[in-house]
């Protein structure tokens, strides 16, 4: 509803990768604002072969949709394999720019409370201080300046389990992307998902770190 509030007359971006998650939200979102309502937003990263296919096969998602789409392809020197952190950065700023260039004020973004809890395990593991722990918020400024001025990030699914959005869209017959490098090790995000699923299987509760952040980011906002 905030982020509904801040687009206005404007569209809603939406960030689409074709993955489930991404393609959960765009679904959820057409259902209760419209399809003429909403831009998808395809970053091709371009940092593997088949990033193009991928790409294009998202924006057919949106088609189905009847949504509006649009893909980026982030352009790179030549040079050494880009980090996580380089690729996250740029997408960002390709996503800002892309709202911009219609006057959006919000990109709606598929994190889910699973990535909420892989993220508060990431900064625990770099002892973080409670602000860290108090991970993603549901609508925050665009983390860059000054590419992101002006911008919001609204996270609706942020309660929401990866498993259930995965279920919902084979109730609705909807095909959706794996990405390969959910599987990359070489990522600190791949080893900190695959070492919850090694405490889950243990018995704990992967989402005890998940709520720790909803504990603590009502806490963060009324201090900022």
């Amino acid at each position: 509803e905030q982020a509904e509030a801040i687009s206005g007359q404007a569209p809603l971006l939406v960030a689409l990768s074709g993955g489930g998650d991404s393609t959960a939200l765009l679904h959820l979102l057409a259902e209760r604002l419209g399809a003429p309502r909403l831009l998808a937003i395809v970053i091709d990263h371009g940092l593997r072969d088949g990033s193009a296919d991928d790409a294009a096969r998202a924006a057919s998602f949106a088609a189905a949709l009847g949504v509006e789409s649009k893909v980026l392809r982030l352009a790179w020197p030549d040079g050494p394999k880009r980090a996580q952190a380089d690729a996250r950065e740029k997408r960002y700023a390709a996503l800002c720019d892309a709202a911009r260039a219609v006057n959006a004020a919000c990109i709606a973004l598929g994190h889910t409370r699973d990535d909420q809890a892989e993220t508060v395990l990431l900064r625990a593991a770099r002892g973080s201080s409670w602000r860290g722990l108090a991970g993603m918020r549901a609508l925050a400024p665009a983390p860059l300046w000054p590419e992101g001025r002006g911008v919001m990030l609204a996270r609706p699914l942020l309660h929401a389990r990866r498993d259930a959005l995965r279920a919902e869209l084979r109730s609705r017959g909807a095909a959706w992307i794996e990405d390969p490098a959910n599987s990359n090790t070489d990522f600190a995000r791949v080893r900190a998902r695959q070492k919850l699923a090694a405490l889950e299987a243990r018995g704990f509760d992967p989402m005890r770190f998940a709520a720790l952040a909803e504990e603590l980011s009502p806490r963060a906002a009324a201090l900022d």
